[in-house]
């Protein structure tokens, strides 16, 4: 097993839904690829090309949904931020290509802390994050996602996930502490069971 630890000097940003445009191909381009399998299908032209042209006409009246994230959304530094990490990290030889087994991660998201939590006189320890907003799952997604081709093939590799969301304390500031493990068996160990079930069978 290689286990490597590093932080995202970056506030956490939960991955948003998508966004969706919908658009409808260009009529005058159907119009001219139909007129060009009309003109062709007589001097012997293969029928499926023909056929392809008549079901992109028909397309024509069926708008399409693209889902999109907005440029300016702040996920996209996150993201960045998160690989920019990564490759940041301490120098070693087992871990110098996107892993291709199995992966545990355990990640801490140390979120901003409201205005409403900041006092002057009072003491401000990090605090257990149980707001309705920055689902941890989303966070996860958000930091699983970039790490894709960096530190692992596929975020599927991962079989195991420990995530903490944490409210920053008053005198630090939010950022994201990650420890990724990597391991060359797919047998789950005795040792791995116990500290998660203890004892009981899953």
């Amino acid at each position: 097993m290689t286990t490597i630890t590093f932080k995202v000097d970056f506030p956490p940003v939960a991955q948003p839904r998508q966004r969706y445009r919908c658009f409808v191909p260009y009529a005058r381009q159907v119009k001219d690829l139909i007129a060009i399998g009309q003109r062709a299908r007589p001097l012997g032209s293969a029928s499926l090309a023909f056929d392809l042209i008549k079901e992109i006409e028909r397309d024509k009246r069926l708008p399409k949904a693209i889902g999109y994230i907005p440029a300016d959304h702040p996920i996209h530094a996150f993201k960045d931020n998160v690989r920019d990490a990564w490759r940041r990290r301490p120098p070693t030889d087992k871990w110098t290509a996107p892993a291709k087994g199995p992966i545990a991660i355990k990640i801490c998201f140390v979120m901003t802390r409201p205005q409403s939590k900041i006092w002057k006189t009072r003491a401000m320890p990090r605090e257990k994050d149980c707001r309705k907003t920055n689902d941890w799952d989303n966070l996860a997604k958000a930091f699983c996602d970039a790490l894709i081709g960096e530190a692992y093939e596929d975020d599927g590799q991962i079989w195991r996930a420990w995530i903490d969301r944490v409210v920053a304390a008053g005198n630090e500031k939010p950022h994201v502490l990650a420890e990724i493990e990597k391991s060359d068996s797919e047998l789950w160990e005795d040792s791995e069971k116990e500290k998660l079930f203890r004892g009981h069978q899953c």
